[in-house]
């Protein structure tokens, strides 16, 4: 199985909202079960978009699944393409051959890209309502 993914991020007050939300670890875990497979289906629906089309079977085989472990006090979602060829379509090869003149497609890479600076605000906008830090 392939190692996961941990998302870091710096934001000003950080340390206060750890403690806020050490306090409400039953809420926090319920936003983040609610939150985090929202915000991956997001990502696939941008990812999707970019996603080269000659069948739309690629973007058929997208995927969005989590795993929540509240006696382990853990969220887990995984946002991927299922299609065996979108790895390789991925990185520019189509129909067994390297696209010439490109880099690859890297469609999931640039929505990725996009998305995440969204999502690292949104994700910190919703703790912080949830202490009580802001609309």
């Amino acid at each position: 199985m392939a190692a996961g993914v941990n998302v870091l991020m710096k934001m000003s007050g950080g340390e206060a909202l750890r403690k806020a939300l050490k306090k409400k670890e039953k809420e926090f875990f319920a936003a983040m079960a609610n939150e985090l497979p929202q915000e991956a289906q997001k990502l696939m629906q941008s990812a999707n978009a970019l996603a080269p089309r000659d069948t739309g079977e690629l973007a058929g085989s997208s995927s969005v699944t989590s795993a929540v472990q509240p006696e382990k006090g853990r969220v887990r979602v995984a946002a991927a393409y299922l299609d065996e060829k979108a790895a390789a379509v991925h990185e520019g090869v189509h129909f067994g051959r390297h696209i010439e003149g490109t880099r690859g497609f890297k469609f999931y890479e640039r929505a990725l890209n996009a998305f995440e600076g969204g999502f690292v605000e949104r994700i910190g906008a919703k703790l912080k309502r949830l202490v009580g830090g802001g609309p």
